[in-house]
């Protein structure tokens, strides 16, 4: 079994305005269907 270690670097681009945490809630409590799918797609 390898015993090596593995690193993963994620590059989050600032330029772009991200969410907050409670705009992202209310956009998947009280959106409207697009916007519930839209909201899904920045999160994932």
């Amino acid at each position: 079994m390898a015993t090596e270690t593995c690193y993963t670097i994620i590059h989050q681009d600032d330029s772009q305005e991200q969410p907050s945490l409670q705009e992202l809630k209310t956009a998947l409590e009280k959106g409207s269907e697009e916007a519930k799918i839209e909201t899904m797609k920045k999160i994932l």
